[in-house]
């Protein structure tokens, strides 16, 4: 759980600033924040860094069940040696 509520934080009290001064106000300084934070955006989510989208979904129809299954984690000499090879 956060320790702020979304609307104190930081980055969207920035966001606010933008919005309220840089586009209704017509203050270039934040207009140049806003397009920096904007192109940060665009090239995080270019980059993969964004949010996390889902790979595959499926809808379960009641009864189903579904179960994860993991391998279990080699040996760390086991590791070391497919590593060398």
């Amino acid at each position: 759980m956060a320790l702020l509520p979304r609307y104190l934080r930081p980055a969207a009290i920035v966001r606010r600033q933008v919005k309220v001064k840089g586009l209704r106000g017509h203050d270039r300084k934040w207009l140049a924040i806003g397009a920096v934070i904007l192109l940060y955006d665009n090239l995080k989510d270019l980059f993969g860094k964004g949010r996390s989208r889902p790979v595959h979904t499926v809808q379960l129809d009641p009864g189903e069940r579904f179960i994860v299954l993991h391998n279990p984690a080699s040996p760390r000499k086991a590791r070391r040696g497919r590593r060398r090879a």
